[in-house]
């Protein structure tokens, strides 16, 4: 959510001020940037997780427009307004 929400733009860059600005407790920072630093993991699976999370919403619900589906979710990892 971090990147998602541009948490990580707006504190230039720095993981734990951005950790702390989405709201996680001060345990929950210090387990995230383990895992930044030291976990395994790979970015296709987190944008897959996230597709799969947007999907699963109730208010979902995919357009189409003359063949077209445009994007309902943003995945870039910056907040843009």
């Amino acid at each position: 959510w971090m990147l998602v929400s541009g948490a990580l733009l707006a504190q230039r860059g720095a993981l734990f001020p951005a950790l702390q600005a989405i709201g996680l407790e001060p345990a929950a920072v210090r387990r995230a940037w383990r895992a930044f630093s030291k976990g395994v993991w790979h970015i296709s699976v987190l944008v897959a997780g996230w597709r799969d999370h947007v999907i699963a919403l109730s208010d979902w619900e995919p357009h189409e427009y003359e063949g077209y589906q445009p994007i309902a979710v943003d995945i870039t990892a910056f907040w843009r307004p």
